[in-house]
């Protein structure tokens, strides 16, 4: 094949003359070499994209896996050196430049309580800026490959808290909510969530039935990630999954009109609520029998079902009143998970107490806060009930509370700017649930889970404007000596 490329070459050389002829420009000698140095030039980019995608993709895995406090400066300094490396950029200084502030804020909040940057969630929140610049470097078509992965990373980790189940019924005799790589129930949900709304905005299209094996593969994701969220009985990501569909059912509405947009949405949720029930079934067969042999035979059962899983979604396809009965049974399911963790309830009560003690911690210091990680000592000792958990599970008023009210503001300004910009419709959801639980938990100081977020739903060249150079490798320049100045101060002083 060797005879290939000089063709090729003769090919572009020839159309360009043509072209030059048309416009009434005379062709240089040198036109067929140029343009087979802008077709080099164009592949060398490409693959320096494919890599920042790739290295992206490292970064969840790894943060997925570990958020240490060696691990976050260490992706840092990785970061920081591909944004001195690549340079000018295009991002949307909106969402840019607050979280800049944002983090100058918290940092400030730690060295006046601490005298150092390295406590509370400050040390890890530093990392993302700089993800979200070297993400503005990736066009759509790497933005989407990168979904794509994230996807099925969020697969294994699902497949992985499974095998973790199963593990501890049959071999620990022990049945426990699921956890996973991720971390607790209350981790893993969120992630999945997040996970979810994502790979629904990658679903391939009906009408691409070529490739079988890949689409039976991709359409199996699905009841596994479902079945895995719902042995979380974590309620918070219960409705923050609804309220994902809900924001894709109104973004629907006003794109396809009512009708189309009610049939999907029961169709979806006859999906999710099949999924849901399959991990509810299986926790119910084991711990509530106490038989644990039980969950051999739902194991069985569930596999089945997810190898059928694509012809069960044509069946909803076709039989559109089916999809709104099993959709309805949705409220049964809410039931269940009630009656299987009663607790539920009176968790959501302790945690608007939570919030009104934060909001009074925000009125006694509002320019600094109380200190990054203070909160929970200070409750110890105060008149209000102590609730035995490090963070406000609300993120505004946590962020206010520890960090001071300018950090609230630019955390705000963030939130407004992602819902107003004109986003795809499956980022939009992702974002109004993982909105949602933030709010009621503790999901965006876990720093994998708005990680997740960052890579999959943000578009930081949509209202972009251009960053020079100059600037860039400034900015790089400082993120990596506090990067380089945290490592050692962990290192040295732990």
């Amino acid at each position: 094949m060797e005879w290939v490329n000089p063709i090729l070459q003769i090919k572009k050389r020839f159309l360009h003359v043509i072209s030059n002829k048309l416009s009434g420009n005379a062709a240089q000698p040198e036109d067929g070499a140029n343009i087979c140095s802008e077709g080099r030039a164009l592949s060398a980019r490409k693959n320096e994209h494919s890599l920042i995608v790739y290295l992206l993709f490292a970064v969840q895995v790894i943060l997925t896996i570990s958020c240490g406090r060696a691990v976050i400066p260490v992706v840092g300094i990785v970061l920081c050196a591909v944004g001195f490396i690549k340079g000018k950029t295009k991002v949307d200084l909106w969402i840019f430049v607050p979280m800049i502030l944002y983090n100058v804020f918290t940092c400030a909040a730690s060295y006046v309580s601490h005298g150092n940057i390295r406590m509370g969630a400050a040390y890890a929140q530093l990392i993302f800026p700089i993800l979200y610049l070297v993400l503005s470097y990736l066009d759509d078509g790497d933005l989407r490959l990168l979904r794509r992965l994230c996807i099925i990373w969020v697969a294994f980790t699902a497949l992985f808290g499974l095998a973790q189940f199963f593990n501890r019924v049959l071999v620990h005799h022990s049945v426990m909510r699921l956890r996973g790589i991720v971390g607790g129930p209350n981790a893993v949900g969120p992630f999945l969530v997040i996970g979810y709304f994502v790979y629904l905005g990658c679903m391939p299209k009906e009408a691409n039935r070529t490739n079988r094996i890949g689409l039976w593969f991709w359409k199996s994701i699905e009841p596994v990630m479902l079945t895995t969220l719902a042995l979380t009985l974590s309620m918070g990501s219960f409705v923050a999954l609804s309220v994902g569909m809900i924001a894709i059912f109104v973004a629907m509405m006003r794109r396809d009109g009512l009708k189309a947009s009610v049939w999907y949405i029961c169709r979806l949720g006859a999906r999710v609520c099949i999924g849901l029930a399959f991990g509810l079934l299986l926790y119910i067969s084991v711990g509530r029998t106490g038989k644990l042999w039980l969950c051999i035979p739902m194991a069985v059962y569930i596999a089945i079902f997810t190898l059928y899983w694509d012809k069960f979604d044509r069946f909803l396809l076709d039989h559109k009143r089916m999809a709104v009965l099993i959709a309805a049974s949705g409220i049964l399911l809410a039931l269940m998970a009630v009656i299987i963790r009663p607790s539920s309830t009176a968790t959501f009560l302790e945690r608007l107490q939570m919030m009104r003690n934060g909001i009074h911690y925000i009125a006694a210091n509002p320019l600094f806060g109380v200190g990054q990680g203070n909160w929970q000592g200070l409750n110890m000792y105060d008149a209000d009930k102590y609730f035995n958990v490090s963070h406000i599970h609300n993120m505004f008023i946590h962020t206010g509370a520890e960090t001071g009210v300018a950090a609230m503001l630019m955390l705000l300004v963030i939130t407004i700017r992602c819902f107003i910009k004109k986003k795809e419709l499956f980022s939009r959801a992702s974002c109004s649930a993982f909105l949602f639980h933030s709010m009621i938990d503790t999901a965006f100081f876990i720093t994998k889970i708005p990680v997740l977020l960052l890579i999959t739903a943000f578009e930081p060249r949509s209202g972009a404007k251009t960053v020079k150079t100059a600037v860039v490798r400034a900015l790089c320049g400082v993120l990596a000596v506090v990067f380089v100045c945290n490592l050692y101060g962990y290192l040295t002083t732990g």
